[in-house]
């Protein structure tokens, strides 16, 4: 059995080690938004920089595919701040600095203790996440330590943002306040060295899929290769694109991709404007991070070599921007970074940016909505061999995407034509 596989990210890159007769294309870079800039002594992450420790993930993920991540990197503790009002909060990650925090008062912590041991909110995933930490947390702790937080990171309104996929995140903060501080890792050869692994003597054509025609007997893709099956990855956008050049061989078909595509674009996405500066010395901030509150250019930065590597002497900022202005971060930048008598641009040695355009998703309430009104659409098409495993159905963390990859891979591979023709001959 022939399959095509279109996106060499994570998903389509795991979906191969278990797919034998299978051939991915891919237009741009083989990992996806997993990349690594490599200097001579040290890298930095262009995408994701770091993984919340989940030993059982992990442990699945490698009885799977071999100890991909035997070389892990634990993240280097500092303190991560709020700055708002023109100073510095510490974001509490233990007990210690929950009690110490000038966040809240007096009378806000002891309520969020007693939340936190008589008010024991039930996990629902269709509620927002404002509900949720109201009702977990109490009204204090939400509006001056989650809500300034998830909004920045995630550049949208809390009342919009679903529980469902931030709850791993407000479970972190959770248990870093009454409980050790969740664990992050990084691979010691960057995040890119397992792409490396994974895509090692993959069939890769470095081609864009443009157009699909579904036969009966299979798929031909770009009116040259003939394949079973095709499982899309990728992004919602991208996934739409496809398919609104898709012809199937029933013009029933018709209205199930026309559905879908209008569901897909229902996905409210934003983009992320990333900016790596390499600094010849360090700052004088002993912190893995800032989030900043109410900024008009900068939503957080991440001191990344305090972070993955302290004893390199160079300086690594990962900045996320509120717009593509390079001259207006790198002087709110120097503006910024003059508080602690740092000469930002003196010490600047090189600098890029990277923009995900339609990178992430607001996960709003309409990704519900989007399951809903398209769970029969995909079950359709996945019997005449069309498979969306998109980013937004596997989910966006590292771990998850490989475990769905894995979980998955099977009812591509099986044989449901019979059955697919069957119940359309039952409509006749």
């Amino acid at each position: 059995m022939k399959v095509c596989i279109v996106g060499a990210g994570i998903t389509g890159l795991v979906l191969s080690n278990f797919i034998k007769d299978s051939v991915i294309f891919e237009y741009d870079k083989i990992g996806g938004k997993i990349q690594t800039k490599y200097y001579d002594k040290f890298f930095v992450e262009l995408g994701p920089d770091a993984i919340i420790f989940d030993q059982e993930k992990i442990q699945k993920i490698e009885q799977a595919l071999g100890s991909i991540f035997e070389k892990k990197n634990f993240i280097r503790y500092n303190p991560t701040f709020l700055y708002m009002k023109n100073r510095l909060y510490i974001i509490p990650s233990n007990f210690r600095e929950f009690l110490l925090t000038d966040l809240l008062s007096f009378f806000d912590k002891v309520g969020f203790i007693w939340n936190f041991l008589f008010r024991k909110a039930k996990y629902r995933g269709d509620e927002s996440l404002e509900e949720f930490a109201i009702n977990r947390f109490g009204k204090p702790f939400f509006e001056r330590i989650i809500k300034p937080i998830f909004e920045t990171v995630f550049g949208t309104n809390s009342k919009k943002l679903m529980l469902h996929f931030v709850y791993p995140f407000v479970k972190k903060f959770e248990k870093g306040v009454f409980y050790r501080p969740t664990l992050m890792f990084n691979i010691e050869d960057g995040f890119y060295s397992l792409i490396q692994k994974i895509a090692k003597n993959k069939n890769i054509i470095n081609e864009k899929v443009e157009k699909l025609i579904v036969r009966e007997n299979g798929i031909v893709v770009n009116d040259s290769y003939f394949f079973d099956r095709i499982v899309l990855t990728g992004q919602a956008h991208t996934i739409s694109k496809i398919l609104e050049n898709t012809n199937f061989f029933d013009d029933r078909f018709i209205h199930i991709r026309d559905s879908l595509v209008s569901n897909l674009l229902s996905l409210n996405y934003h983009s992320s404007f990333i900016y790596i500066f390499i600094l010849k010395s360090k700052i004088n901030i002993n912190a893995n991070g800032i989030i900043f509150v109410d900024d008009p250019f900068l939503k957080s930065i991440t001191f990344f070599s305090k972070k993955w590597f302290d004893s390199y002497d160079v300086e690594i900022l990962r900045v996320f921007a509120k717009e593509k202005n390079e001259e207006k971060v790198i002087n709110r930048l120097s503006e910024f970074l003059a508080m602690f008598s740092y000469d930002f641009q003196k010490n600047m040695i090189d600098y890029f940016s990277v923009f995900w355009e339609n990178a992430l998703v607001d996960y709003d309430q309409n990704y519900l909505k989007f399951f809903e009104n398209s769970r029969e659409f995909l079950k359709e098409l996945e019997k005449v061999g069309v498979f969306i495993f998109g980013n937004f159905i596997g989910g966006t963390n590292i771990l998850d995407r490989i475990i769905f990859a894995i979980n998955n891979y099977g009812k591509v591979i099986q044989d449901r034509r019979s059955v697919s023709y069957t119940h359309l001959r039952a409509h006749e």
